[in-house]
């Protein structure tokens, strides 16, 4: 009996343990998609700019 019960909070703590892990790549996954959604909207901007500054160049 005891066995068993030890055999089953290992399951749980494994879960948990998997559980937490998901998340934790989630935030990061979530942190790079930011990061590069900034990054995209910086050039997007640097670009209009530029368009701005010298329109014969850029033929789009």
């Amino acid at each position: 009996m005891e066995k068993l019960k030890v055999q089953k909070q290992r399951k749980r703590k494994h879960k948990n343990f998997e559980k937490t892990l998901l998340k934790q790549e989630l935030k990061l996954n979530r942190f790079w998609l930011f990061h590069e959604a900034i990054r995209y909207k910086m050039v997007c901007e640097s670009l209009k700019l530029e368009r701005k500054r010298n329109p014969n160049q850029y033929i789009v």
